[in-house]
């Protein structure tokens, strides 16, 4: 796979009144530019350029692409990751750290014995104790009623950092399975075809 350039920007105050922003590409500093927030509106000042480099539509696709790019990559990993897990240790169907600040959940989907009962114990569970497995809980309760049949879910992950959950769930489909869907989805919702 072809790879990607993280460009970020960073702003910094300095103490004498100086603004300076700093554009960093694959966290290598590219090139910054110091101002005070008195000269913005100065046509003739670099930060001018700097703006019009930023706000430059190319510029922005590029940050866009970037950012996409990115995000692919990452989703393209996880689910490798995930594969080799599951293929390494069949047996696995839960891992978890709870009780922790920065604890996280994964649930190998079909979770195994699942029932309503057990779904909706894992929400009862004390969401101050265990909310990862609360949250798991009300999220299987959502894709039970949601996923159709021709969708494959592989697994849930939970992440918690301070008073934030992070989520993922990860399935696939086929492109047989997706035609299906898709005429089962056009049948039944007739007003697609009004135009």
């Amino acid at each position: 796979m072809k790879p990607t350039s993280a460009v970020e920007i960073k702003f910094f105050n300095h103490e004498n009144g100086m603004v300076e922003y700093v554009v960093y590409v694959d966290q290598k500093q590219e090139f910054s530019i110091k101002t005070t927030p008195k000269k913005w509106c100065n046509s003739n000042h670099p930060l001018r350029v700097f703006e019009e480099w930023l706000l430059d539509k190319n510029t922005k696709e590029k940050i866009t692409k970037v950012g996409a790019e990115k995000i692919i990559e990452c989703l393209q990993r996880y689910h490798e990751v995930e594969e080799k897990l599951i293929t390494t240790i069949p047996m696995l169907h839960e891992e978890d750290k709870e009780n922790y600040s920065d604890s996280y959940k994964w649930l190998r989907l079909p979770m195994l014995g699942e029932s309503p009962e057990t779904i909706g114990n894992m929400i009862l569970l004390d969401v101050e104790l265990l909310p990862n497995d609360c949250l798991a809980g009300i999220l299987l309760a959502i894709l039970k009623n949601q996923v159709p049949i021709g969708v494959q879910m592989k697994g849930l992950g939970i992440y918690r950092d301070g008073n934030s959950f992070r989520f993922c769930i990860s399935g696939s489909t086929s492109k047989e399975d997706l035609q299906t869907l898709y005429e089962q989805y056009k049948q039944n919702h007739c007003f697609l075809n009004k135009t």
